[in-house]
């Protein structure tokens, strides 16, 4: 068992432990180039004009809790790229080549018990890079949280100016911004929000609503005002969804070497402080009750025993990630 198994610790399930059910949805898929995932393939495809990579999905995840209802994490790309800034479509989109012929909204309106942009109550996002901030304006009625960093990119927004790379947030939209620093009221306009100093590996977190079920996680480097979410589906289990604190497996889980491949610079705004990110990822990743799950990380649809696989909306992963759990650490 790894060393990190006595030294970091999450906070314990309470007499009244509350949990919540977590879905993975796939919101449209893109193409990894593999010099943007890993620092050692920098330069390889300098002189191809078709670099090698990977199309992966987008994940965003439904989270239900029995008190605060419906919030999803993220809300991946919009469908058929419509509506984006003309930078994005300009300087993401030949890089990236984005597919999306079913968003969201379309998803979880497919369930055999429909769900509609009006039950979701809350929209965290990750961070605001265009595939994972999707169309925010179905969802008129849920509040937006995100990183309180993150709002210096919507200060000046597309269209007010046409360069900016952010969309501006529909009018009235109701914002919650984490402030990680602030002992109280760390999100304002959730009154039983508390911070927690440290959880695991990572040196702080907000407890969302009060009652440990659901933390958000500042995960800092791959942009201003990234945050991760830790979801605790039942007794001493968690899913952390760690969204772009890199985008590949093989930088966070050690090989048989005992080696993990480094983050590309190209990928993260502060590389320095990202790779310090990742080494806490894979801290986390080394206890016994979590289990991590990337929102590019393709291998969790590809995985060779089919019952590893990660199984998608409208199927909860809880009854999966235990099963994960239980094999994590079996010889």
């Amino acid at each position: 068992m790894p060393s990190t198994m006595a030294t970091i610790h999450l906070p314990a399930d309470d007499e009244h432990q509350v949990y919540v059910t977590v879905s993975a949805i796939v919101a449209g898929t893109l193409f990894l180039p593999h010099e943007e995932v890993f620092q050692d393939c920098i330069g390889e495809s300098e002189s191809d004009d078709t670099p090698e990579g990977t199309r992966v999905p987008t994940f965003a995840f439904l989270i239900q809790h029995p008190k605060e209802g419906k919030l999803l994490f993220d809300l991946g790309l919009r469908k058929n790229g419509e509506g984006y800034p003309p930078s994005v479509m300009e300087d993401a989109f030949p890089t990236f080549k984005p597919e999306c012929n079913e968003d969201i909204v379309d998803i979880i309106a497919k369930a055999e018990s429909p769900i509609k942009p009006q039950d979701i109550n809350f929209v965290i996002y990750s961070h605001l890079h265009f595939d994972h901030v999707g169309d925010l304006t179905p969802f008129s009625r849920a509040t937006l949280v995100m990183g309180q960093e993150s709002e210096i990119f919507i200060r000046n927004p597309y269209p007010d100016d046409p360069r900016s790379s952010y969309n501006a947030l529909p009018a009235g939209q109701r914002v919650c911004l984490l402030d990680f620093t602030a002992d109280a009221s760390p999100a304002r306009g959730i009154p039983h929000a508390r911070l927690i100093k440290p959880i695991g590996s990572f040196e702080r977190a907000i407890d969302l609503f009060g009652d440990g079920s659901l933390y958000l996680i500042d995960a800092p480097g791959h942009m201003s005002g990234h945050v991760a979410a830790l979801a605790r589906i039942a007794s001493d289990a968690f899913v952390l969804l760690a969204a772009d604190t890199c985008h590949s497996r093989q930088c966070y889980v050690p090989s048989s070497s005992g080696s993990v491949r480094e983050i590309s610079s190209l990928n993260h705004q502060q590389w320095d402080i990202a790779k310090v990110t990742v080494t806490k990822l894979t801290e986390m990743n080394h206890m016994a009750n979590v289990v991590v799950v990337l929102a590019h990380e393709a291998d969790r649809l590809q995985e060779k025993c089919k019952e590893d696989t990660m199984p998608l909306f409208p199927q909860p992963l809880n009854v999966w990630a235990s099963q994960q759990l239980g094999k994590k650490f079996r010889k």
